[in-house]
């Protein structure tokens, strides 16, 4: 715990204590709440009883720092050993009361004995208990809700007497804010038939003494049911605060934190599995901790789904599991009769499933968790509920935000396998499903905007936290204090053009998310290429701009020769004064890693006494080949047929070379910068790589350098990687032309889409341009084309033919930019038509999504030639003797991809890939070991060297 002094004053965070009623369905979304608390300056105790922590399974691989800073203790409940099967939920709830209260109170007064007082309790209604105690001990309190706020209305208007159900034929009923129900659309705890009248009192006892809350959070978001919302507000504060999940699906403010963490379950692998299936195609069941179905249930899903054909991913919890709860016995020999179209588990990562791209469709219990779920990561609903609120949430899944079907029950009380069929059936194949779909699409978004910054969440979430946090004076000490204690700080200084700032920046964020401090040093006139970049990156990572002699921006006639000497002159000048101010100031620098074009920031690193680290933007197979030509060992004879055999690569021939090395005439600089990266490389600290082992293994093996690269990439976001959802959350100028390209892909089918894109550099002649227009026409398949606006020196490039525009425009979309991992990541795209950049490169393999490739110069002919013939994930357009590639080259190339068996097998290779990226860069990877490794250095490094 960090304590500083202030003015004579011991100053500490404020501390928030959160209790959840110990199920899963209510520690998840309260665990997740507890960490966005953690964003902020605030301490956090997270609750639960004896027997729960027992149970309790660590969940999330990655460790997201959040889930670490959260403090974690244990009451009794009266039942450490668990409940027998005898227990009523009344006795329980009156046994966990009298036991609860005395161990809270016990708890509390520990904390403030060891320094850490509570100042608000955040507690589920269900142990309303907790509020008294909070009111004896003159702490704020705060309910927290887990239902959604058309389920509170209906609990609290029943409560309060204005509404009544006494009729089981009663056809409709009027409740404010609500649409029009039926019984069947009402939580069946209200039904008058009700056989759990306990589990009725313990909802309704939620009211019985919320008043004394200060402050009431649902576990909504205001877009989502603004209507039951504003019908409440004159008799409840409520403030939305969700939706609830873990931010790698939704804010992504941390790409790390990709679950909930903590989990009573243990979890299956399957998501290998479902890397082998088409995007869009398994139908995902599972029917949430608790609900047990009975034998007609189960057979009748059972024989539904292998009647429907399609793919599926089926969770069904061990019969008596947990504690006595009976059914889910599945049919007998239904295992073996689906094997290898289905698979069946006890559990798995629910949210990892959600995103992934093979999942079309989600027949769901409708459980609120799993409803927001679904809602987060748009994915289109077939209700089943069971009891509850599921029956609520099913009517507003079909009825109000359109997001799916409801299964209808027959005579005699169940989902016949037949009308599941239907549900799945219009759902992914038919006109119903295409409507379905684009709403899923569109609450998607507004779940994410709910919860980024100034989203309605989110800004009740910083409305609840203000009287809590400390001054800003006092904040800073706090950070600085913390700074200095813990985290190493590191500089990372990137070439100067987009293509280099990114995965710099990538590899800050994940720096950051294994402890470090890092901060991005950049040009002033580079600002707007930051503020273009990756908005959850910048969020954890620091800026500073130094001078390169160009404040006001490059001229017009600039060379890159005279820009070189000039960013080499000034930038060795300004970054030492970077260095020597954060030396005064703090925090102060341990290490910095710099572009290995920018050789001459070692001599800056060392000399200021700190240790400097390269970083190689290119690929290994392309380094070894710079290093080699940079040694004299690699000659390149310019000669048509000449073959080049060389350690760790596929035989080469000159086309496969990098540009620069063939054609060398006139790219004299550009020649002399590459090669200059292997100058003095042997002196750096440390030599890291955007690739990784899995990737470039035989390279990684059979190359002898005298430099030894440690492999961290791909350098990408890791919500794109590992949590598998994401959309981009850039701001301003390029935030229209986002929603406009997403938007139009979630128009389209599956797999149907050719993206196009040459990167943010390159400039295509008139011809080129023509050859590409004609063949996307010609081919029929709907194209989303990236053309860039040329530089001022590239003028008379990337020009359209005339008409173009006009004749295609039911057919494709052409934009002059877009979030280019968004859109490869989209279930809609089958084919990526490239110019082979690395970083383009590392995004198709990381979202796997067979590419053509185009190759222009520099490494693209390398990286061309990896893609189709040694990663198989590709074809290569050919150019003609004019440097062109033509249209029907280029309509081959399309046809092979998107289309029959050759395209199959690509798909295939493509999705084996994108399971290996995940690999890599998940906890205990390849690169994720690496990235551990170099921390472990600059800590140590540090901690050594901070006081000296």
């Amino acid at each position: 715990m960090v304590a500083i002094m202030e003015k004579g004053k011991q100053t500490r965070r404020p501390h928030v204590l959160v209790f959840p009623y110990p199920t899963q369905g209510h520690i998840n979304p309260m665990l997740q709440f507890a960490k966005c608390l953690t964003r902020e300056l605030l301490s956090v105790t997270f609750v639960t009883s004896t027997f729960v922590t027992q149970s309790l399974r660590n969940t999330s691989s990655a460790k997201p720092l959040l889930l670490q800073s959260i403090r974690f203790e244990t009451i009794s409940d009266g039942f450490d050993n668990g409940r027998s099967r005898k227990d009523s939920i009344a006795f329980y709830l009156e046994k966990f009361k009298i036991t609860g209260q005395v161990a809270l109170t016990e708890l509390i007064a520990r904390l403030v004995a060891e320094g850490y007082p509570v100042n608000c309790i955040v507690y589920d209604p269900l142990l309303p208990w907790i509020a008294d105690v909070s009111e004896n001990l003159e702490i704020p309190s705060a309910a927290f809700f887990t239902q959604s706020c058309a389920v509170f209305a209906l609990y609290f208007r029943y409560h309060e007497g204005s509404l009544s159900i006494c009729d089981e034929k009663a056809e409709t009923m009027e409740v404010p804010g609500l649409p029009m129900l039926g019984l069947q659309d009402i939580p069946s705890f209200l039904a008058p038939s009700n056989p759990y009248p306990a589990h009725l009192d313990l909802l309704l006892s939620q009211f019985s003494n919320l008043d004394k809350a200060q402050y009431l959070f649902v576990n909504s978001f205001y877009e989502l049911e603004e209507e039951a919302i504003v019908s409440l507000m004159g008799r409840w504060p409520i403030k939305t605060i969700g939706p609830m999940v873990p931010s790698a699906f939704t804010d992504t403010m941390d790409p790390s934190d990709r679950s909930f963490g903590l989990s009573l379950w243990e979890e299956e692998e399957c998501l290998v599995w479902l890397d082998t299936k088409p995007i869009g195609s398994v139908v995902y069941v599972s029917f949430g901790s608790l609900v047990g179905l009975d034998e007609t249930t189960m057979s009748e899903i059972a024989w539904g789904l292998l009647q429907n054909q399609k793919p599926f991913l089926w969770v069904v919890r061990p019969p008596g599991v947990p504690q006595g709860y009976m059914g889910n016995e599945l049919p007998v020999g239904f295992v073996d009769e689906v094997k290898g179209r289905g698979l069946v588990v006890e559990w798995c990562p629910q949210l990892e499933v959600l995103s992934h791209q093979s999942v079309g469709c989600f027949v769901t219990h409708c459980g609120w968790n799993s409803t927001l779920e679904g809602l987060s990561l748009g994915v289109p609903l077939v209700a089943i509920p069971q009891w509850t609120d599921q029956l609520t949430n099913a009517k507003y899944v079909e009825d109000v935000w359109r997001v799916g079907l409801r299964a209808r029950v027959n005579d005699m009380g169940f989902v016949s396998r037949g009308e599941l069929e239907r549900c799945i059936r219009e759902i992914m194949d038919g006109d119903r499903g295409v409507e379905i779909k684009k709403n899923a699409a569109k609450w998607k978004i507004l779940a994410m905007m709910a919860r980024e910054i100034s989203g309605t969440s989110h800004r009740n979430i910083e409305d609840f936290q203000k009287p809590f946090k400390p001054s800003e004076m006092v904040e800073e000490t706090l950070k600085m204090e913390e700074d200095k204690s813990k985290s190493a700080h590191v500089l990372l200084l990137p070439y100067p053009i987009q293509g280099h700032i990114n995965p710099l920046l990538q590899f800050a964020d994940r720096l950051v998310g294994k402890g470090l401090k890092a901060t991005l040093v950049a040009p002033v006139r580079s600002r707007d290429d930051i503020r273009r970049a990756d908005r959850s990156a910048l969020t954890s990572t620091n800026t500073e701009y130094i001078s390169d002699g160009h404040d006001d921006g490059l001229p017009s006639d600039y060379s890159s020769e005279a820009y070189w000497a000039t960013l080499r002159r000034v930038g060795s000048q300004t970054l030492g004064d970077l260095i020597a101010r954060l030396n005064e100031e703090g925090p102060r620098p341990v290490c910095l890693i710099y572009d290995s074009f920018l050789t001459w920031a070692l001599d800056v690193a060392h000399a200021y006494g700190i240790l400097g680290v390269t970083f190689l933007t290119q690929s290994y197979a392309v380094s070894s080949i710079y290093s080699l030509c940079h040694r004299s060992i690699l000659v390149v004879q310019r000669e048509p047929g000449a073959r080049y055999s060389l350690p760790g690569l596929p035989l080469l021939s000159l086309q496969d070379l990098p540009s620069f090395i063939v054609q060398s005439e006139g790219n004299g600089f550009f020649l002399d910068l590459l090669l200059g990266q292997f100058k003095n490389i042997e002196k750096a600290d440390y030599v890291l790589m955007n690739s990784f082992d899995s990737l470039e293994s035989k390279v990684s093996e059979e190359t002898a350098e005298p430099w030894s690269p440690k492999m961290i990439g791909p350098a990408l976001p890791l919500a794109y990687l590992v949590g598998r959802n994401a959309r981009s959350t850039s701001t301003g100028d390029d935030q229209g032309r986002l929603v406009n390209c997403l938007s139009w892909l979630d128009e389209r089918p599956v797999g149907s889409v050719v993206y196009v894109s040459f990167g943010s550099i390159a400039a295509l002649s008139v011809e080129q341009m023509e050859e590409i227009a004609s063949a996307l026409r010609s081919s029929k398949w709907p194209f989303l084309w990236v053309v860039r606006i040329p530089f001022a020196h590239q003028q008379g490039g990337n020009q359209l033919p005339e008409g173009f525009l006009e004749a295609t425009f039911q057919q494709g979309l052409v934009v002059p930019w877009c979030p280019q991992l968004d859109v490869l990541a989209h279930r809609a795209v089958g084919c990526f038509v490239t110019h082979c950049g690395w970083n383009s490169t590392l995004e198709g393999l990381s979202q796997g999504v067979p590419m053509v490739a185009a190759p222009l110069r520099s490494d693209q002919p390398t990286n061309s030639k990896f893609i189709f013939d040694v990663w198989k994930v590709g074809v290569c357009a050919e150019v003609d003797g004019n440097e062109v590639i033509r249209k029907g080259e280029l309509e081959r190339c399309i046809r092979e991809v998107m289309e029959g068996e050759r395209g199959a097998e690509l798909r295939r290779n493509a999705h084996r890939w994108r399971g290996l990226t995940t690999e890599a860069v998940a906890e205990g990877g390849t690169s994720d070991n690496n990235i551990k490794e170099l921390v472990a250095t600059l800590s140590n490094f540090h901690l050594n060297n901070y006081h000296k």
